[in-house]
């Protein structure tokens, strides 16, 4: 399973923005303050990560504080060993949508909203749209989680051993 698409509304810098992915590998490339930070934390937040490097949502990653932020992700299946497809979408069966070709598909909705005390509340659900989305099961949504490797601002010295 890929991450097939992400929509990204309010968070940092993005207004609204929409990514398309390919299995395998992606680059993101762009000027500095462009949004690649902002898509790259957006996907963390909403799909944690598997070492202790906590991130969570502050006042300074709404780019409207009167407004919500919102991250939609589509994963896919496409692509996929046969094997693979069946173990992944095995793990996430009942969550599972299907597409205009009838392919499946894992939309996953997440918001944040705040109040007027400054306190964030997440919303992380899955379903095939947002008005009939389901919370996902705890030991379910460890499968999502990721590996953030950082950035290489000087690629030549911090790969000296």
């Amino acid at each position: 399973m890929y991450l097939k698409s992400i929509k990204i509304q309010n968070f940092r810098n993005i207004k609204q923005a929409q990514c398309q992915f390919n299995a395998g590998l992606n680059l993101i490339v762009g000027p500095n303050d462009s949004g690649k930070t902002a898509i790259i934390d957006a996907i963390r937040l909403v799909l944690r990560q598997i070492v202790d490097d906590y991130f969570r949502i502050s006042s300074d990653d709404f780019n409207d504080p009167n407004s919500e932020i919102t991250i939609d992700m589509v994963f896919s299946y496409e692509n996929c060993t046969d094997e693979a497809r069946i173990i992944e979408s095995a793990m996430f069966s009942e969550y599972l949508s299907f597409n205009s070709a009838n392919k499946p598909e894992l939309n996953v909705w997440y918001n944040v909203k705040s109040n007027e005390k400054d306190i964030k509340f997440p919303s992380f659900k899955v379903g095939p749209t947002k008005e009939v989305a389901v919370d996902m099961d705890a030991r379910c949504r460890e499968n999502l989680k990721v590996v953030y490797l950082r950035p290489l601002r000087d690629a030549e010295n911090e790969l000296k051993a």
